[in-house]
């Protein structure tokens, strides 16, 4: 699924997700990528700094798929966002 980032609030989201979609949906490890780059036509697309757009997650339709970043066999992609907790007021309590 790729090497080690970097612990951020983001990336604690991406892992508990993977983690479900491996042990709760049965998806198989080896058809998940995570931060792949993404792509118009042959193209790698790029933010206005120059560096690469990518996915949070993938899922593959299969393993071969998996290796080969084959874009016409995703089932789906998952963008994470950090848990964000608004503040209540005085003697209000929320989960």
């Amino acid at each position: 699924m790729g090497g080690c980032l970097k612990s951020t609030p983001e990336e604690k989201v991406r892992q508990r997700f993977i983690e479900t979609l491996i042990n709760e949906y049965h998806y198989p490890a080896n058809t998940i990528r995570r931060e792949v780059p993404i792509q118009h036509g042959s193209k790698e697309l790029r933010d206005k700094d120059g560096n690469p757009v990518r996915a949070d997650i993938v899922v593959y339709a299969s393993k071969a798929a998996c290796l080969n970043r084959d874009q016409g066999k995703i089932n789906f992609v998952v963008e994470c966002k950090q848990v964000r907790r608004r503040a209540g007021r005085r003697g209000e309590n929320h989960p």
